[in-house]
């Protein structure tokens, strides 16, 4: 009979404890749900250096870089002699 009241008490302890801790949780998920979706409609904007005259203009293309000996899976391509 007491170890029947000490578990049904102990249940009941232990269900308002979660009842209490998922009231909690689900609050601060929700805060942090709305927050985000706040961040993402309200993204800050930079409207840049505004008319940079004519002297910005477009570069020229780089020319890629020898590749190099060490790298993987290069190997040179041989080419046999052709006879004319």
């Amino acid at each position: 009979a007491i170890d029947s009241i000490l578990t049904d008490g102990g249940t009941q302890l232990w269900q308002h404890y979660l009842e209490k801790k998922a009231f909690t949780f689900a609050a601060d998920t929700v805060l942090n749900v709305v927050g985000s979706q706040l961040k993402m409609c309200f993204v800050s904007f930079d409207p840049g250096e505004g008319d940079m005259g004519d002297g910005w203009t477009l570069e020229d293309e780089p020319e890629p870089g020898e590749i190099d000996s060490w790298a993987r899976m290069h190997l040179p391509v041989r080419r046999p002699a052709t006879s004319e």
